[in-house]
């Protein structure tokens, strides 16, 4: 899936938390996947296309980022995030689905678990934010780059030369050259397209510093144990622990030793391995 039919296939789901952004492939059980910051569902564009024979797939964008569109008021806390998933599986006709999350997706995945366990048919999670490890830190380095106001200008600068994104985010590539220009573009024009998405960028960034941990431990779910059997051996309800790699990146603020760490491929045989993790 190139940008063109990216954008093409895009759909909307009305929601009380606004106009929530998806492109979908494929039929049967409906599988939904939450991306990472800063990026959209265009993330898991081989992925879903690769799974569209054995599920119908939602690539849904979080509100904040991406192309879904809510109200200068909208709380994105996470719990806001994980209503929001459900809600979006109203939209779908959906009652259960297999949940499958990277990065921040990943925290938005686990609270959708812990508030909606007889909803979740099997739950997947590639490198993300876990209960007991936020933030390591790497994501402080991303807060106290934010609290400086580096990144925002940092964002700018990388949509205005794709080279910096990929000077600052390839080495946490396991193929970097998966960050193509035009993959550069699809992830930050929307949220950086006006004073107002920029606004809500910030609040996105806002609320993932304030955020509480959700609480797993004791609310769980049989279904999410089960494994999506089309997407390989890993254990379903297993979560990979991001960790601060020390490698040099564009969120940087006076201090500063290493950025968020993140990851991203578009190949579905690289996901365990892939995707940012903040």
């Amino acid at each position: 899936m190139d940008a063109r039919s990216f954008h093409a296939s895009r759909r909307y789901a009305n929601t009380a938390f606004g106009r929530v952004a998806y492109v979908e492939r494929g039929s049967g059980p409906v599988a939904v996947f939450v991306h990472g910051f800063p990026l959209n569902g265009f993330q898991w564009r081989d992925v879903i296309e690769s799974l569209a024979g054995t599920r119908r797939c939602v690539a849904l964008d979080q509100m904040g980022l991406g192309h879904t569109e809510v109200a200068a008021n909208q709380s994105l806390e996470l719990a806001d995030q994980a209503a929001m998933v459900a809600a979006v599986a109203d939209a779908l006709g959906a009652d259960r689905i297999d949940l499958i999350g990277n990065d921040s997706g990943g925290g938005i995945c686990q609270a959708f678990a812990a508030r909606f366990p007889n909803r979740v048919r099997s739950l997947t999670l590639t490198n993300c934010e876990v209960h007991d490890y936020w933030p390591n830190e790497a994501l402080k380095n991303f807060y106290d780059s934010w609290r400086a106001g580096a990144v925002v200008p940092a964002l700018q600068a990388m949509l205005n030369d794709p080279s910096v994104a990929r000077a600052g985010f390839g080495p946490a590539y396991e193929d970097p050259t998966h960050l193509t220009d035009e993959a550069v573009r699809v992830y930050l024009e929307p949220i950086l397209a006006s004073e107002e998405r920029i606004a809500t960028l910030t609040a996105w960034c806002s609320r993932t510093r304030t955020r509480r941990r959700p609480s797993l431990s004791s609310r769980r779910s049989s279904g999410s144990r089960r494994r999506l059997s089309s997407c390989g051996p890993t254990p379903t309800s297993s979560s990979t622990r991001a960790r601060s790699t020390g490698w040099s990146g564009p969120f940087r603020a006076s201090g500063s030793s290493s950025p968020c760490r993140r990851e991203s491929s578009s190949s579905p045989r690289s996901a365990p391995r892939s995707s940012p993790a903040h």
